[in-house]
């Protein structure tokens, strides 16, 4: 059963809240490392950070709209490549998912017992050139702020988010064990966090860093945006979903392949994919054209729809719709939901 807490925050200063409970979070708990969004001095506004150092604790934002990188894909090739005691992982829901396939996929290392899964709540983020373009008008304070008050009056301005954002299942993360909850909340005076169960609580002594026990109302309120997102989400994506069957029928494998014109084989769409880079490893060159469209659906069928495929294409290819479409179908056929924790892939034996 969850545990439900809130940090208060003083004269309107969410972030600082935020950066002074994972601070003290750090201290109580011994954590050697995380892997946060952090903001920076330069144009790029935000990148992804393994922080080693607390004091380097006063940059994060996970709340900034941008997303880079998939934070799942940095962590894995971070855990492949150096072991912390005790490692904790800030992700929004779609890099939850993400990091949790991976696991189902085989693709993670052993041993992650004390890495630490902390999800935020997420409307949906910014192109990143449109990203940048907003900072250089606002700054990165101040556009996190405007989010951060969209998010906590429930104004969920979809429209200029991601193609992939206003599809997107899933705002709020699950399956993490720490969540720091903003939707639907009064963030200029509280942030929730939220523990999976009562054993996490307590071993992340999380009754020491945080105000009190968070009210029925908060929790409601945020149960209620978050019900209201997924409704116009559904809307959004049925529509898309029903254009897409129009424009292009499951069974026109030539009318499929069209919406691919304009692919230049670059492959950075795939490169960005820390899914793919696991069915990378079957050497998709030496197989055959069956084993190709078995490989492909099986990747397509883990995919948590985080849009960074769409996000690194120079030519316009609407790769999150497709992708999306396919993958729900395959879902469907397999019975399959990625992302789910312990759940039995029909692939792997």
């Amino acid at each position: 059963m969850n545990v439900n807490r809130i940090i208060e925050v003083y004269q309107g200063e969410t972030l600082n809240a935020l950066r002074e409970f994972i601070f003290a979070w750090w201290q109580h708990n011994n954590i050697t490392a995380v892997l946060a969004p952090v903001e920076l001095s330069n144009p790029a506004g935000v990148q992804l950070a393994v922080i080693e150092d607390p004091q380097q604790l006063m940059s994060v934002n996970p709340f900034a709209p941008v997303m880079i990188n998939n934070t799942a894909g940095e962590a894995l090739q971070i855990l492949d490549n150096h072991s912390f005691e005790k490692l904790a992982l800030i992700l929004r829901p779609c890099e939850l998912r993400t990091f949790i396939e991976l696991g189902n996929i085989g693709r993670l290392p052993t041993g992650l017992e004390n890495t630490l899964l902390v999800g935020v709540d997420c409307p949906g983020v910014l192109y990143p050139d449109e990203f940048r373009r907003q900072v250089d008008i606002l700054g990165v304070e101040t556009l996190t702020r405007s989010v951060l008050h969209d998010l906590s009056e429930g104004h969920l301005q979809s429209t200029s988010m991601r193609k992939a954002c206003q599809i997107c299942r899933w705002s709020s993360p699950s399956r993490a064990d720490v969540v720091i909850g903003v939707m639907g909340v009064d963030v200029e005076n509280v942030i929730l966090i939220i523990a999976r169960d009562e054993i996490i609580d307590a071993r992340e002594h999380l009754e020491r860093v945080t105000f009190k026990l968070a009210s029925e109302y908060q929790l409601s309120h945020r149960e209620t945006i978050l019900g209201a997102l997924a409704e116009k989400r559904e809307e959004v994506r049925n529509k898309m979903n029903a254009n897409f069957q129009d424009q292009c029928p499951f069974n026109d494998l030539g009318c499929l392949l069209s919406f691919f014109a304009n692919c230049t084989l670059c492959g950075e769409c795939l490169k960005a994919c820390p899914i793919f880079e696991f069915r990378k490893t079957a050497s998709l060159h030496k197989a055959s054209l069956v084993e190709d469209l078995v490989l492909i659906s099986r990747w397509l069928a883990s995919c948590t729809g985080c849009g960074m495929c769409e996000q690194e294409c120079e030519q316009g290819v609407p790769l999150s719709l497709v992708v999306n479409s396919l993958n729900h179908r395959i879902c469907q056929e397999l019975q399959y939901t990625p992302g789910e924790i312990n759940q039995e892939v029909p692939w792997i034996k």
